[in-house]
């Protein structure tokens, strides 16, 4: 059964927001040719409108299509900035919001210890880490 059939407010929000992975002049349409939107969008109602917590499944979702898109070797720069920007703003004073974390960032573990931990093919991800 269609999560978004027993609850239209459920579905009027998740269908406002999960189109955005659908449309070519957000940041998600900078994918479209590497990963097909389609199955993404389709997963992101139903996880929307079937979770408890709809922003956090919608942030999941969108979140999703974004790594997708980066292990395509896709960057989307900037996406969290209209949605899903609570985590943008909730790093601690010493760490900036990144979109392409990786485990080779530069920490003092990583500088003391070098190379060791740092793995090659690693797909960047987005989150709180040190600046440069």
């Amino acid at each position: 059964d269609d999560p978004c059939s027993l609850n239209i407010e459920s579905a009027n929000y998740a269908e406002h927001w999960c189109s955005l992975l659908k449309k070519t002049e957000t940041p998600f349409g900078r994918c479209h040719l590497a990963v097909d939107p389609t199955e993404y969008y389709k997963r992101c109602k139903y996880d929307t409108c079937n979770c408890q917590n709809n922003e956090d499944c919608l942030c999941a979702a969108l979140s999703s299509y974004a790594r997708a898109c980066a292990t395509k070797g896709v960057m989307l720069w900037g996406w969290r900035e209209r949605v899903c920007n609570k985590d943008v703003g909730s790093c601690p004073k010493s760490q900036i919001f990144l979109y392409n974390l990786t485990t080779c960032q530069q920490t003092c573990r990583s500088l003391s210890e070098g190379e060791t931990h740092c793995l090659k093919g690693f797909t960047p991800v987005d989150g709180c880490g040190c600046p440069d």
